[in-house]
């Protein structure tokens, strides 16, 4: 054997101890040994994309009914009622999911797609419009729009009863609040009235100033000269 292929040797073998020795950290962090990693890594190879939704991938037996359940979402329709014997195999593999969490520590795997498996539904909270899946009822956010509109035209669509605006309301609301102070102006302003007309009708009295004493017939004379002038 030359040397250049027991150099190239010797250098095969520190580069596999150095992935191996990553390995084993990165496994020990995640509690997990290399059967727990084959069986990931073989339940991963199994995983289909879903054909409403890119960005889901579930295992092969769930395909078909998360395909149901995404395409009902995505029409704004119910989900349809799983069988009896769709039921009873989900009861199982979560019995199945419960043991094998136990068995590896109690702790998950750091997948996204493991969570994606395990996850009834995903909701994404992304605004790009390139991200934004076809569908009647998705809309991407954009400035300028009136979405209580929107909402009620896909309610229109689907013969669902219309909501109403909340601009509609304040403003109805409004109304209703310079309505009611205009009404209590009328109030006040009829009410301001009537005293003034009582005031023009009550009768009045006349004092005679008391600067000396004054006999009763020149008493009765200022009294005349004051209904005088009054008529005149």
């Amino acid at each position: 054997m030359s040397n250049d292929q027991t150099v190239w040797i010797h250098n095969t073998r520190q580069r596999i101890h150095s992935i191996n020795t990553k390995m084993d950290t990165i496994l020990t962090a995640l509690h997990w040994n290399r059967d727990d990693l084959k069986q990931w890594y073989s339940e991963e190879q199994e995983k289909l994309v879903c054909p409403h939704d890119e960005r889901h991938v579930i295992p092969q037996s769930q395909w078909q009914k998360h395909a149901e359940h995404c395409l009902a979402k995505k029409q704004n329709q119910p989900p349809p009622p799983p069988p009896r014997a769709d039921h009873q195999q989900e009861q199982k593999r979560k019995k199945q999911s419960t043991s094998k969490t136990k068995r590896i520590g109690g702790r998950l795997p750091s997948s996204a797609r493991y969570f994606y498996s395990q996850a009834p539904c995903v909701i994404s909270f992304t605004n790009d419009q390139s991200s934004v899946q076809r569908g009647p009822h998705v809309h991407p956010i954009v400035p300028g729009v009136d979405y209580a509109e929107l909402a009620n035209s896909i309610r229109a669509q689907h013969d669902i009863p219309s909501v109403l605006n909340v601009h509609d309301f304040l403003q109805n609301e409004e109304q209703e609040t310079l309505e009611d102070e205009e009404h209590n102006k009328k109030e006040d302003g009829a009410e301001d009235q009537k005293e003034r007309d009582f005031i023009k009708r009550r009768r009045k009295t006349y004092r005679v100033k008391v600067s000396k004493h004054r006999s009763a017939t020149e008493t009765q004379r200022e009294l005349v000269q004051a209904y005088m002038k009054e008529f005149q």
